[in-house]
């Protein structure tokens, strides 16, 4: 996997369950406007345009690790994928790592931009949230069957 792809998941990490008590106590205070700011795009812009991801045109669910050191479920989520989707992912996965390994970024005109995230970033969910209900349901029968 490439270094690209590496740091990128450790800052999406990262940024998404800081635990510094100042961060904790500035998006779990109860006025107003931080609950505007929850609500509205702006945070979620702004975390989506610190990530980095769309420069190198990957999506949301492209960051997740299905090789063999990633979970379970996202590793069968990607079995699942029809043929052109995974063509389509493997394509975006490769021409990043291309990108990382030349040092450079696509033209900002082949950025992915928010909006063309949220529609189709998020192809992977479906599958990984059937995958989870078969895998809860399995745990369900083998304690049963104890």
């Amino acid at each position: 996997m490439s270094l690209l792809l590496r740091s990128i998941r450790a800052a999406s990490a990262m940024a998404m369950t800081s635990n510094s008590a100042a961060s904790r106590s500035f998006f779990t205070a109860q006025t107003p406007w931080v609950a505007s700011l929850k609500r509205s795009d702006v945070l979620k812009r702004w975390l989506f345009k610190s990530m980095g991801y769309n420069k190198y045109g990957l999506y949301h669910d492209d960051l997740y690790n299905d090789d063999e050191y990633g979970e379970a479920h996202v590793v069968e989520a990607v079995k699942r994928l029809p043929p052109q989707l995974l063509d389509e992912r493997n394509y975006r996965i490769q021409r990043a790592m291309q990108l990382e390994v030349l040092k450079t970024k696509l033209p900002k005109e082949e950025w992915i931009s928010y909006e063309e995230n949220w529609d189709k970033g998020y192809y992977l969910e479906p599958y990984i949230e059937e995958v989870l209900k078969e895998m809860e349901e399995e745990e369900k029968w083998f304690k049963r069957a104890k």
